[in-house]
């Protein structure tokens, strides 16, 4: 009886364990759900077409111009009233202080001095009194002075009335100056400036503003002459000047070089 307590029962050929701690894991494990294992499925490829890259063809680089300079102490670009009257004080200034080799250039867009100063005009001859006292001795074209001023007051498009002069602001009184053209005043002026060996350069228009290393102004270029419309050179193409100095002056419209 004995023997067979500790005998281990044998079901089916396999060793049955009696053991409850055992047992009871093995209930467990039967009573556990199975299991699910999920398969991905494989991300789908697709294929994208790229379009074929541009060829790009190298360039090959235009040769540089070779161009002329000119050194000055002072540049002034525009041939106008302000411009010539700028160079010529200039000079006035050198020579007075004994400084003859004193360079100043002027260079203007058109074909001669005054050819685009168009408009008339009523100066007031101050300035000028003071630039050169002896304009009337030279010639200058002021010859028309102003000896009367109507101011009208337009009440409709076929009436109007005169205002008394007592009420006009003294400033837009005429009285003592002089009906121009000024077109006429800018070549006499041109003339003055030669004289003081002014050195002009008209037809040659400031194309581009030259820079030094700092960003400060070393002077212009002038455009290239012969240039066809297309943009290419003609047989009379003349590079432009790269004029250079220690001061430049803007006398030029001011949009000229936005």
């Amino acid at each position: 009886m004995q023997e067979q307590d500790n005998q281990k029962p044998v079901i089916d050929n396999d060793t049955v364990n009696t053991d409850p701690s055992v047992a009871t894991e093995t209930a467990n494990l039967d009573k556990a759900e199975p299991a699910v294992v999920t398969q991905e499925a494989p991300a789908e490829t697709v294929a994208i077409d790229k379009a074929p890259e541009p060829v790009v063809e190298a360039v090959a680089a235009e040769p540089e111009i070779e161009r002329e300079s000119m050194e000055f102490d002072v540049i002034i670009v525009g041939g106008g009233p302000a411009g010539l009257s700028a160079a010529i004080r200039l000079r006035q200034l050198a020579i007075a202080a004994g400084n003859d080799e004193f360079m100043v250039c002027v260079v203007e867009k058109g074909s001669e001095f005054g050819a685009h100063t168009l408009s008339g005009a009523v100066i007031e001859p101050r300035a000028l009194n003071e630039l050169i006292p002896n304009w009337k001795e030279k010639g200058a074209p002021l010859n028309v002075p102003a000896t009367e001023d109507r101011f009208y007051y337009l009440n409709s498009a076929t009436r109007s009335t005169k205002v008394p002069d007592s009420l006009i602001p003294g400033p837009m009184h005429n009285n003592g100056n002089y009906i121009v053209s000024l077109g006429n005043v800018v070549r006499w002026l041109a003339v003055q400036a030669e004289e003081l060996e002014v050195m002009m350069f008209p037809g040659f228009p400031a194309d581009d503003i030259l820079y030094n290393d700092d960003g400060s102004v070393r002077g212009v270029l002038t455009g290239d002459m012969g240039v066809a419309s297309n943009g290419e050179a003609k047989p009379s193409f003349e590079p432009g000047y790269e004029l250079l100095a220690k001061y430049t002056i803007f006398a030029e419209e001011p949009w000229s070089f936005r």
